[in-house]
């Protein structure tokens, strides 16, 4: 089968013509991807290799079963599917979805409805995760709300939150104005760059204390941030990554009892209310699929999603 294989930091991502056709074991499924998106974690794991190597990555896929293994029972060749990923990556332990086919465990396995094409499906993945850290929050109705990121996981975030949290107000922060244009457009009520402090505060004293700071950016200035921006008693979300260790300002976080949280990934429950976000288009799939490109182009689209004046929200990959 034809592959885009990551061989590490050297060599790069090669296309691989004849790369071995997974065998699903008795209780897994054998996919061939229609489309697969890129996703954060894949380029991190292109420029700091945070995965095994070789590895083919990819993880927010769709397509079409196969074959089965003996034991699986709720599916059958030609239906149409994609797959949450629980903490166990594909595309960073496993092979993932930048192949023409990849073998998932059936407890992974969701089908897709009619009323959803294959590539807004792959946006299921990562909107599972904003549905996951909302929850994890634990947010209410008619908060005052700050996201830190206008990426993809931003964007979903906000949309997740209108749709179902009914916000006091969403102030999305980026550096980048292309993807901040895009929040407004989505239903962001204000926009701001991380230096512009005095305005943020600004809008607060005007709309309402903000009760939770989602870091959707994973930087070290971008945590330190939603630590001066929530309230006292707040709370502070994580969904961000960062390897490594930063200083903890303890004496902000206790003299602000400041609730500090993390989300990573998703779950099953998750995943399904993602879906049905996206079936019921509460989630504006047109806005944030940017790109579909061929999977000889995987390379450029991971190397174009970490430009800092990037327009693009979401890169899909075309397999077959």
């Amino acid at each position: 089968m034809k592959a885009a294989v990551f061989k590490g930091l050297e060599e790069k991502i090669k296309i691989v013509e004849d790369y071995p056709k997974p065998v699903p074991d008795k209780d897994e499924i054998l996919i061939k991807v229609k489309f697969c998106g890129i996703c954060g974690t894949d380029v991190s794991s292109y420029f700091y290799q945070l995965g095994n190597v070789p590895i083919i990555m990819g993880h927010e896929f769709s397509g079409i079963i196969d074959s089965i293994g003996e034991n699986v029972k709720n599916f059958q060749k030609g239906d149409t599917v994609s797959a949450w990923a629980d903490k166990e990556y594909f595309g960073s332990v496993e092979d993932g979805g930048f192949a023409e086919y990849i073998k998932v465990k059936e407890s992974y396995v969701v089908k897709k409805p009619n009323e959803i094409t294959f590539e807004e499906m792959c946006l299921a993945e990562p909107v599972s995760c904003l549905t996951h850290a909302r929850d994890i929050s634990g947010i209410g109705k008619n908060e005052g709300v700050i996201i830190l990121g206008s990426g993809v996981m931003g964007i979903s975030l906000l949309q997740v939150l209108l749709a179902t949290r009914e916000p006091k107000y969403v102030i999305m922060v980026d550096f980048n104005q292309s993807l901040l244009d895009k929040a407004m457009e989505l239903g962001a009520s204000a926009c701001f760059k991380p230096k512009q402090k005095v305005k943020i505060r600004k809008f607060i004293r005007e709309h309402g204390a903000c009760s939770f700071v989602y870091d959707c950016a994973g930087t070290e200035s971008s945590y330190l941030l939603s630590l001066e921006l929530v309230e006292k008693g707040g709370t502070v979300l994580l969904e961000g990554i960062k390897r490594g260790n930063i200083p903890i300002p303890m004496f902000m976080i206790v003299y602000n009892e400041i609730v500090v949280k993390g989300s990573y990934c998703q779950t099953r429950k998750d995943f399904l209310e993602a879906i049905e976000l996206i079936k019921n288009r509460k989630i504006n799939t047109q806005k944030m699929i940017s790109d579909i490109i061929p999977l000889e182009k995987v390379q450029e689209g991971i190397e174009r999603m970490k430009k800092s004046d990037r327009t693009e929200i979401k890169i899909l990959v075309k397999i077959s």
